[in-house]
C-alpha cells in the first residue's frame, strides 16, 4: 500500500528499496564476505569498487557507488562461467569484465551466499 512508503518500514519490507538504502560500507562489508566464502573453496577472488546502475524505462539512470566480487574464471575464461552459472539450478547473474566475472553484491541476498560460493568454485573447476 500507500501507506507503507511514509515510513522506514518500507526499506525492510520491500527488498528493491533495502538494495537501494544500502551503505558503500556495508556493500563492502558484503562483498569481503562473499569473497571469503568463494576464496575457502579454492578460487581466486577480489572485491573491487564498482558501479550499480538504477532505473529505466522513463526513469533516467542513476550510478551508486557499489562493491562487486571479481572472480578469475579459470582456464574456461568468463564467458563459460558466466554460461555454466546460469544454468545452475538456482541461476547466478554476474557480469562479464575485462575476463573477469563480477557479482554486485548489491543485488544479492546474503543468504543465497552458500548456493552461491559452491556454485562458483563448481563452475570454475
Amino acid at each position: 500500500s500507500s501507506d507503507l512508503y511514509a515510513d522506514e518500514t518500507a526499506i525492510s519490507s520491500i527488498p528493491t528499496l533495502a538494495m537501494l538504502a544500502m551503505t558503500p560500507e556495508q556493500l563492502k562489508l558484503r562483498a569481503e564476505t562473499l569473497k571469503n566464502m568463494i576464496e575457502s573453496r579454492g578460487v581466486r577472488a577480489s572485491v573491487i569498487q564498482a558501479f550499480d546502475q538504477t532505473g529505466g524505462g522513463s526513469v533516467p539512470m542513476q550510478e551508486l557507488p557499489s562493491y562487486a566480487v571479481a572472480i578469475r574464471p579459470g582456464k574456461a575464461g568468463a564467458d563459460a562461467l558466466d554460461a555454466a552459472l546460469r544454468k545452475s539450478p538456482r541461476p547466478i547473474i554476474g557480469r562479464i569484465d575485462h575476463d573477469r566475472y563480477l557479482l554486485h553484491v548489491r543485488t544479492l541476498f546474503e543468504e543465497d551466499y552458500d548456493i552461491i560460493a559452491p556454485a562458483i568454485a563448481e563452475a570454475v573447476k
